[in-house]
């Protein structure tokens, strides 16, 4: 992910591992992204709608280091894509220190979950840890939100 790559291969990557088809776009259409997808290739199919969700997430990744394992990678850039959604979806800047400052924290809490199932041998849905890696991103993005500007504003 260190290497600047071109935005729409980067999202299509997301799903590497699942024959690279696209999504059916069903139901994708409907509401905010921020809500709990149907699938990983819906969630896929909407983010592909917002031209500048490929830019940001291209952005975001660029100071990520590629880990080794390529399971690991994709539940990366689904978190990243949660932010990516969360920050749109909330007027966020991608661009701001103060914004992309959380993405370090979460990806080493991701790894450290994956790390921990991995080490206890303990057996997992891959598509359920996609979503809650995703869900994860969009989290970390709303409490940001929160703490730097929400909460001054009611108080």
């Amino acid at each position: 992910m260190a290497e600047p790559q071109n935005p729409e291969e980067l999202l299509r990557r997301i799903l590497a591992g699942e024959g690279g088809e696209t999504a059916q776009e069903e139901g994708a259409a409907s509401g905010s992204l921020m809500r709990k997808p149907e699938s990983s290739e819906v969630l896929l199919a909407e983010s592909l709608r917002h031209p500048e969700m490929a830019t940001w997430l291209a952005h975001l990744s660029q100071s990520v280091p590629e880990p080794q394992e390529p399971e690991l990678a994709r539940y990366f850039r689904l978190a990243l894509l949660g932010v990516s959604v969360a920050f749109m979806e909330r007027g966020l800047s991608p661009y701001l220190p103060e914004h992309v400052a959380i993405i370090t924290p979460l990806l080493e809490d991701i790894r450290g979950v994956f790390e921990r199932i991995r080490a206890s041998g303990s057996r997992y849905d891959p598509e359920e840890f996609c979503r809650r890696a995703y869900e994860y991103g969009i989290h970390k993005a709303t409490y940001l939100d929160w703490q730097l500007y929400l909460s001054k504003e009611m108080y």
